[in-house]
């Protein structure tokens, strides 16, 4: 973790660290970022339900798996309800 901190901090002149950074975001980032955000929700959301469908499948509840899925659940759609509202 020290490594990867030092490079962020010290990696000023990559594009791509200026953007995880943060400094000079535009739209160009932010839209990078909202992707990303996407692809890594997705991601963890498919491998949630996978875990489920296994657990399952081999006659146990896989309750910690139906609780993580009921929480991006509602995390969905509080966040639709709060991006609605603000539109």
């Amino acid at each position: 973790m020290a490594v990867l901190a030092a490079v962020v901090l010290l990696g000023g002149r990559s594009e791509m660290i200026r953007g995880l950074r943060g400094d000079g975001r535009d739209e160009y980032w932010a839209r990078m970022d909202a992707r990303a955000s996407l692809f890594a929700g997705m991601t963890l959301l498919g491998a949630v339900l996978a875990m489920y469908l296994w657990e399952w499948a081999h006659g146990r509840d896989g309750f910690p798996y139906t609780a993580l899925g009921a929480i991006s659940g509602g995390a969905y759609i509080l966040a639709l309800a709060v991006l609605r509202v603000r539109s």
